[in-house]
């Protein structure tokens, strides 16, 4: 019977240490709807979900982001494999960024309305908070043009200050993941040299780019080119 009680109270004792003993808290969400250029030039909707959180369990106890649109019941669930995670020089060792610019729609629009999104940890606990969807008078085509030739990418628009005052790379590695940010600001209405060999040299893992100009509640993104020979 001790043997027993011995062997039970071990059991619990390695399952109650493998849960999870932190709740991640979400700290500053970053939701928006995304208009990204597919790879053969089409403009499609995406909603993108960014959330900085912080876990004392670290990043490794990271286990989902669900996204529920509440009118229909609809549901998305972002495994670990399909999320980026990003950390910053000021962030402390237990505060991250994660998401994805990838949940696409059932049809062709992200349907308008309440979403209700969570993170999860491997002990299931969650942190989450509500987002209303509204109706955006966007573009059908990209606010900018992109030329990618002698390890050079120029971006052009003729009206872009007028909407945006930075744009962002992003860096993605070789499984096409993003790795890297990069935020630049706007200075004229001209084209935006853009040097790869220089890109190539600060990010060394990076295998290809795309380059995105956001608002606060709508983004648009191109397709993704290749960063050149490494």
């Amino acid at each position: 019977m001790k043997k027993s009680f011995l062997l039970m109270f071990s059991v619990f004792f390695i399952l109650l240490c493998s849960c999870s003993q932190s709740n991640p808290e979400i700290l500053k969400p970053s939701v928006k709807l995304l208009k990204a250029e597919t790879q053969s030039g089409l403009l499609v909707e995406r909603l993108s979900v960014f959330l900085e959180y912080e876990d004392d369990d670290g990043q490794i106890d990271f286990r989902t982001i669900n996204i529920i649109h509440i009118p229909t019941g609809l549901k998305w669930t972002i495994m670990s494999n399909d999320v980026s995670f990003f950390t910053f020089r000021d962030f402390s060792e237990n505060r991250f960024v994660v998401g994805t610019n990838k949940i696409a729609p059932p049809l062709y629009k992200m349907p308008l309305g309440e979403y209700h999104i969570a993170i999860s940890d491997l002990g299931h606990n969650e942190h989450s908070f509500d987002y209303t969807l509204e109706e955006l008078n966007a573009d059908t085509t990209l606010p900018f043009e992109i030329e990618v030739n002698d390890n050079k990418c120029i971006l052009k628009s003729k009206m872009i200050n007028r909407f945006f005052n930075e744009y962002n790379i992003i860096l993605l590695g070789a499984d096409r993941q993003a790795i890297i940010i990069e935020k630049n600001k706007l200075l004229d209405n001209g084209a935006i040299p853009i040097m790869l060999h220089e890109l190539k040299k600060k990010y060394p893992n990076a295998r290809y780019f795309q380059i995105m100009f956001e608002q606060p509640k709508i983004a648009f993104l191109s397709k993704i080119y290749d960063i050149g020979e490494h």
